[in-house]
């Protein structure tokens, strides 16, 4: 009687998933025992059947069974019945540079199983994995990957598994890298690969970030380190860096998913890292930066800059002592935000963005800007054709050499300017021309603005002002600011002036409400100031100015007066004052004529008066008018005592308002 090892073999399995299964099964035979060694099979001896079950498709198959019926002349030796087990390919995920770090609960052999019903383990193995990187595998199926060295794409690497019968089957574990950050930190030895385990020691160098072979979109991040970031960096497109010093994670900061598994990142809300450079630029940008977690100081030339940039995010940043402008931004375009952004000590300007072509959108948040020692604290350029819309909130500006915040519109272009949310102005009041906001108009340019809800300490020269000049425009409101003082100049400031371009017709709508405006001392201005004139020179045009001025506090320490409207020149002023309170002294020469309510249509007769319209204005009588519209004190009537004019009366008329 013949005897075989494998008589029948029934069982079921999945394959991967993709494509129709095509299952075929080849059976062969092989004398095992021999006892008269004639090579034939003859009773008393063993043969052994091997089944070997393919599925050559790309879809897998479920409840496929072999059905194979062992010949009548043998019989099946007990037990002999083996299965090979079977592994099955596995898919991780990993983020580059970082790697992953699997248990064996998650291992390759959560998935492999052997028919026989027994345990399977894996062979241990480490080695290179397909495209360069580094695998090391347990026996429980556990194992760790490191991609190389910023790689990105599809890597897998191979392995095998055995079962108690030292049977074996292959399979491969693929894994996918998505991402890559650069990990830099001065604490650690020469030698580094930018990876996680061996980061590189510095921005330049031997050992130094500039040696990486890095892409557009990367992520590069700084550790506190052990000292200075030396030379400054570049970024390319889309790159983020970001230090050890960010209050949210690497992860959050960057926009990352963290896979499963992965190693872990470095932990953020530390000391922030510090770049310098001494010959040149801190951190050049490009488009689509992030910028977050660090300090950038003492740098010979920019803190930041970058030309042409599109998109940018920066936060929990810190520049200080920059040799020119803390940061530079020339033609930027699509949005960009600063939260949380200081900037301190430059040599010129704090922040300087300037366009002269396209369109952006700046928010500044939660932000800091101070002791430029020149120039402005945060200034706004637009030229040629760019249209820049800006807002700022929370945010403060202390002793800035000249103006705190300015925005300039000039030639075609557009200025849409939101102050509010709380910010606060600290000026010096002992240096010449320190000034608080400062938003102009001129040539053709166009600007549209918003200043409500700051505060505003003492400030030498104007505390908020509006000015055009040629063909410039503006319209916008000033509401519910409190202004705590200026030395030489008006709380706040409107004036159109015809010059710098022959025809064309400046003007400002402005609408001044609800402002809380004290001690204001400077000798020919006023707590407000409206104005619309000539400029010098011979150039023509008609300026034209509409205020409504409305529900203000005001109170005076020697300025002028408390409410001052001027023209001259045939240009158009119409005012609307209602609902204002007035207090405080005046000592200047028109003392106390107009110490409360002046207009001078003109002050002297400088080209002739101006086109001035008041609303609901009684013929002959500011002082009745005053008191008729709402406002206190209660003045004298006529054109005496505190409530004067200058030149030629006003007509009564209805003013333009802010839409």
């Amino acid at each position: 009687m013949l005897a075989t090892l494998l008589a029948a073999l029934v069982w079921t399995f999945p394959l991967p998933v993709h494509a129709d299964p095509v299952v075929s099964a080849t059976k062969t035979d092989a004398l095992q025992v021999d006892n008269d060694s004639d090579t034939f099979a003859d009773p008393g001896d063993t043969i052994r059947y091997t089944v070997t079950i393919t599925n050559s498709g790309d879809m897998a198959t479920a409840n496929s069974n072999l059905n194979d019926t062992i010949d009548a002349h043998t019989s099946l030796v007990a037990g002999s019945i083996k299965s090979t087990p079977i592994a099955r390919n596995d898919s991780y995920d990993a983020i580059g540079n970082v790697g992953i770090t699997v248990p064996a609960g998650s291992g390759v052999l959560v998935n492999d199983n052997d028919p026989d019903g027994g345990s399977v383990s894996a062979i241990a193995a480490a080695g290179a994995s397909a495209n360069g990187g580094s695998f090391a595998i347990a026996s429980d199926g556990s194992f760790s990957y490191l991609p190389p060295a910023g790689f990105e794409g599809a890597d897998s690497f191979g392995y095998t598994i055995q079962d108690a019968d030292a049977n074996m089957d292959p399979a491969t574990v693929f894994i996918n890298v998505s991402d890559v950050i650069w990990f830099v930190d001065t604490s650690a030895g020469a030698g580094g690969s930018g990876v996680l385990g061996n980061p590189f020691n510095n921005l330049t160098g031997a050992s130094g970030y500039g040696n990486a072979a890095d892409d557009p979109g990367d992520i590069i991040f700084l550790y506190t380190g052990s000292g200075n970031y030396t030379g400054g960096i570049t970024l390319k497109d889309s790159q983020k860096l970001v230090g050890q010093g960010a209050t949210t994670s690497l992860a959050a900061v960057a926009g990352l998913t963290v896979p499963t598994h992965s190693n872990t990142l470095p932990s953020t809300g530390g000391t922030s890292p510090v770049i310098t450079n001494s010959s040149g630029t801190g951190v050049a940008l490009a488009s689509g930066n992030l910028v977050s977690g660090l300090d950038v100081s003492n740098t010979s030339g920019f803190g930041l800059s970058g030309t042409g940039v599109a998109a940018l995010t920066l936060s929990k940043l810190k520049i200080t002592n920059s040799g020119t402008n803390g940061i530079q931004l020339n033609n930027l375009s699509g949005a960009a935000g600063f939260d949380s952004v200081t900037v301190d000590g430059s040599a010129t300007r704090n922040v300087l963005i300037e366009n002269n072509t396209g369109t952006t959108n700046v928010t500044v948040t939660n932000s800091s800007f101070k002791n430029a020692a020149s120039e402005v604290g945060l200034d706004f350029h637009a030229l040629g054709s760019a249209n820049i819309t800006f807002s700022v909130s929370g945010s403060s500006f202390y002793r800035n050499r000249s103006v705190q915040l300015k925005a300039l519109a000039e030639d075609n272009s557009t200025i849409n300017a939101t102050i509010n949310g709380s910010n606060t102005f600290e000026g010096d009041p002992a240096v010449t021309g320190n000034s608080g906001v400062d938003l102009d108009a001129v040539d053709l340019g166009v600007l549209i603005f918003d200043v409500s809800g700051n505060t505003f300490q003492p400030i030498r020269s104007q505390v908020i002002n509006i000015f055009t000049s040629g063909g410039g425009t503006a319209t916008g409101k000033v509401i519910g600011n409190t202004i705590l003082g200026s030395s030489v100049g008006a709380g706040v400031r409107v004036v159109s002036e015809v010059t710098d371009v022959a025809g064309f017709n400046p003007g400002i709508v402005v609408q001044i409400d609800s402002n809380n405006i004290s001690n204001v001392q400077g000798s020919g201005l006023a707590g407000i100031h409206v104005e619309s004139r000539d400029g010098t020179g011979t150039v023509t045009g008609t300026a034209n100015v509409q205020a409504t001025i409305n529900n203000n506090n005001v109170t005076i320490n020697g300025a002028d007066t408390v409410i001052q409207a001027r023209a001259n020149g045939g240009n158009t002023l119409c005012l609307n004052v209602t609902n204002n309170t007035a207090a405080g002294s005046a000592t200047s020469p028109f003392s106390p004529f107009g110490s409360t309510h002046y207009i001078g249509n003109p002050v002297i007769p400088t080209n002739g008066p101006g086109n001035l319209t008041y609303q609901g204005y009684i013929s002959g009588n500011l002082g009745g008018t005053w008191n008729a519209n709402g406002n206190s004190p209660t003045l004298g009537s006529g054109n005496a005592g505190e409530a004067y004019i200058d030149g030629t009366q006003p007509t009564s008329g209805t003013c333009v308002t802010v839409p």
